[in-house]
C-alpha cells in the first residue's frame, strides 16, 4: 500500500507539472489573443494546480479536496471550448458566440491569424475605429492547422490531464483517510498510560544515586558484626595481657617478700 501511495503521489505531482506547462503555455497565447474568458480560468487553474501539488506533496486532503472539485470544472470547462470551437451538435457558432469568450471585446483566437504556414488577408479599405484592438482578417488561406483545430487540441489535452489528475488525487485521499483510521484504531487499542510528573525523573536519579552510593560505602567499610568481633578480641587480648601483668606483679612481691625474710 506505501509503494502504491508513493506512486500515486509521484504520478500527481508530474500530472501538476505537466498541467502547469500547458496551462502558462495556453495563458501566454490567450494574452496575445486577449481571450479574456480563458485568461481567467487559467490564472485560476494555475493557483489551484499549485495547492494540488502542496496538498499531494504534504498529504493535506483539505487541499486535495478542492484540486479534485477544480478538475471537475476544468474538464467542463475544456470540454465546452472543444463543442465550442469545433461546433459539435451545432449547439454553437463560433463566429457568432464569440462574445462568450472574449467578454465582448471582439477579440479572437490569436492562432486564427498566426498559426502554421497561415497567410491571413484583411480589409484595407475596411477603416479601423479607435477603440479596436483587433483587426479580424476577411480571409485566411495556406495554415496547416486552423485556430479551431489549435484551441482544440489544448483543451482536449487538459481534458486527459484533469481526468488522470483526478484519479489520483482520489487515490491519495483514500489512502491518507485509510492510513489515519489505522492509527486511530491503533491508538484506541492501546492500554492508557499515565503521565508521570515532571520531577519524577530527576527524583528516581537522585534515588538511584543515592543507592549507587550507600553500596560503595557498604562494600567499602566493615560491616556492624565485624566491628562487635574485632571489639570483642581486643577486649580479651587486653584482659589477658592485664592478667599477666597482675601475675607478675605478685610474682615479683612474693619474691621479694622471701628475700627479706
Amino acid at each position: 500500500m506505501g509503494t502504491q501511495c508513493l506512486k500515486a503521489k509521484c504520478s500527481l505531482l508530474f500530472l501538476c507539472f505537466l498541467q502547469l506547462l500547458f496551462t502558462i503555455v495556453r495563458q501566454v497565447f490567450d494574452f496575445l489573443g486577449q481571450v479574456w474568458t480563458s485568461i481567467l480560468f487559467n490564472f485560476f487553474s494555475i493557483l489551484i494546480t499549485i495547492v494540488g501539488c502542496f496538498g499531494g506533496f504534504e498529504s493535506r486532503n483539505c487541499y486535495l479536496y478542492v484540486y479534485c472539485f477544480w478538475q471537475i470544472l476544468s474538464f467542463l470547462w475544456n470540454l465546452f471550448v472543444v463543442c465550442f470551437y469545433l461546433e459539435i451538435g451545432s449547439l454553437f457558432d463560433r463566429d457568432k458566440d464569440e462574445n462568450v469568450l472574449n467578454l465582448g471585446t471582439g477579440s479572437r483566437s490569436w492562432f486564427e491569424s498566426n498559426g502554421p504556414l497561415c497567410e491571413p488577408i484583411f480589409n484595407e479599405s475596411h477603416p479601423v475605429s479607435s477603440h479596436q484592438t483587433f483587426i479580424r482578417p476577411i480571409h485566411v488561406k495556406g495554415c496547416v492547422l486552423y485556430y479551431f483545430v489549435i484551441e482544440s487540441i489544448q483543451a482536449t489535452i487538459q481534458i486527459v490531464l484533469s481526468i488522470f489528475a483526478f484519479i489520483s488525487s482520489f487515490f491519495l485521499i483514500y489512502y491518507n483517510s485509510h492510513e489515519s483510521t489505522v492509527g486511530t484504531d491503533h491508538r484506541r487499542r492501546m492500554p492508557p498510560t499515565t503521565a508521570l510528573p515532571a520531577y519524577s525523573i530527576s527524583q528516581s536519579m537522585r534515588q538511584s544515586m543515592r543507592r549507587s552510593n550507600n553500596e560503595l560505602e557498604n562494600e567499602s567499610l566493615p560491616s556492624f558484626y565485624d566491628i562487635n568481633q574485632y571489639n570483642v578480641k581486643s577486649s580479651s587480648r587486653n584482659s589477658l595481657k592485664s592478667s599477666k601483668n597482675s601475675n607478675r606483679n605478685l610474682s615479683s612481691h612474693l619474691y621479694i617478700n622471701t628475700q627479706m625474710l
